[in-house]
């Protein structure tokens, strides 16, 4: 699948910060390891490094992979 629009705000885009964020209160909850979270998305750990940074671009199937661990919806990840 292709990379995500561009929906920068300054230097992370709003949907990576919301993303950032929901994975962030996952990080939080005991047992869940960013290792947990690479594999679950199907990416590598460097990868969702880069991520999570906002140093590259989320995937459509990796962010809904997110909603998914998440809970959320792909238009709340969106910031719709």
């Amino acid at each position: 699948m292709g990379r995500l629009p561009n929906t920068e705000v300054g230097k992370v885009g709003k949907m990576t910060q919301i993303i950032n964020e929901k994975l962030g209160a996952w990080l939080l909850v005991n047992g869940n390891t960013r290792d947990k979270l690479a594999d679950e998305i199907g990416i590598t750990r460097p990868t969702l490094a880069s991520r999570l940074r906002g140093e590259s671009k989320w995937c459509w199937d990796e962010v809904i992979q997110v909603a998914r661990i998440t809970g959320a919806s792909l238009n709340e990840l969106a910031g719709m």
